[in-house]
This record gives structure tokens, C-alpha cells and sequence, in this order.
């Protein structure tokens, strides 16, 4: 399996190939004072590495590192070819239609080219599809407006912050917000949650 291992301070990309790629992060972590994240996989192996290591030649550090100010997108671009990734409803239905925990996981968008997205909110339409809604991954989250502005906290029960309905006026979308999003066409891009 081809893996891709960010270390989070030099944001440097590692490309390699791996039976498990958990366990070479963790192996790898121990020689890194920085923090190393699994960015994602591809199926295949060595032939593959290499023809990647092909590609990316001019991000090459040294190794199997490598760096660039695109690199990161043009990865993320690679996990999206058909087949290589698996879909927010691929996932749900796999979690017996549970959509526990979803909000802040980073999606793309099949068809959409101009990048990547978190999830705000999921819900169910009539014919029980999973529908989200989604903002810019770098951009602010939605915000949501309450009728008194002045009040940072609503009631405080059992370190639980209480909200009635009533108090809600609306939500703040930040540009590039989309709302329903058929979760068959959105491919995770980080890890959810598990229940």
C-alpha cells in the first residue's frame, strides 16, 4: 500500500510503501521530534512508489521525502481518482447508518475542483439519503446567531450548555459554504470518528 506521512513541522511529505502504514508511522515517529500524520493511502507497491517518486521528482528532499507549496493538493488530487477512496456514504452505510461524529471531518467533492471541505451538519431527506452541508476546510466554521449577543453562555447544567430554539436567530455561512451535498459524492479525506 502507498502511503503519504506529513511531519506537521516541516510539513514535508513522505512517499512510501508499506503493508501498514499505522504501524511505519508510528516506527517512523521515533526519529521526529515533530508530529508525523498518515495523510492518506492508495493501493499499491513498490512499482508504484516509484513512478511517483518519478512524478513528484522536482518536490524530492532527499529519499523519501518530499516538499512543495502545491504537493499537498496535487496528493489530495491522486486520492480522488475513482476507486482509491471511499465516500462519506460508503462509510455510513459500512456504520450501520450511523452519522455519529461527523461534523469537522474534511471531505472533497467529486466534480467540484476548488478544494476541500468540512462537514457542519449531516441529515436524512425523504428518500433516506445522507445529505451534508459543508464549508471551505480554510476558511472560519458557520456561526451560529443567538438573540442576545452580549451573552457568551446560555445556562450552565451540568457543565452543559443549554440553548433554547427560541434564542437561535440564524447561522453565519462563510463564503463557499454548500448545503446539500449528497454524501455519495463527497470522499473522506480524514478520519471520522469512530462511535
Amino acid at each position: 500500500m502507498i502511503y503519504f506521512i506529513q511531519n506537521t513541522g516541516s510539513e514535508a511529505i513522505r512517499i512510501g510503501s508499506s503493508a501498514n502504514p499505522q504501524k511505519m508511522r508510528a516506527e517512523l515517529q521515533w526519529a521526529h521530534h515533530d508530529l508525523l500524520i498518515l495523510l492518506g493511502t492508495l493501493p499499491g507497491g513498490r512499482k508504484e512508489k516509484k513512478r511517483l517518486h518519478e512524478q513528484f521528482a522536482s518536490y524530492r528532499l532527499r529519499g523519501d521525502w518530499f516538499k512543495g507549496d502545491d504537493l499537498l493538493a496535487k496528493i489530495q488530487r491522486l486520492r480522488l481518482r475513482p476507486g482509491t477512496s471511499i465516500t462519506v456514504w460508503e462509510e455510513c452505510e459500512r456504520r450501520g447508518r450511523c452519522r455519529y461524529g461527523l461534523r469537522g471531518v474534511t471531505v472533497a467533492v467529486l466534480g467540484i475542483e476548488e478544494g476541500v471541505f468540512k462537514i457542519h451538519s449531516s441529515w436524512w431527506d425523504r428518500d433516506q439519503k445522507l445529505r451534508l452541508t459543508l464549508y471551505p476546510a480554510d476558511g472560519p466554521a458557520p456561526r451560529t446567531i443567538y438573540r442576545n449577543q452580549e451573552e457568551d453562555q446560555r445556562e450552565n447544567v451540568e457543565g452543559l450548555v443549554v440553548v433554547c430554539v427560541a434564542d437561535i436567530v440564524g447561522t453565519e455561512w462563510p463564503l463557499g459554504t454548500r448545503r446539500d451535498v449528497p454524501a455519495e459524492r463527497c470522499l473522506l479525506l480524514s478520519q471520522w470518528p469512530a462511535v
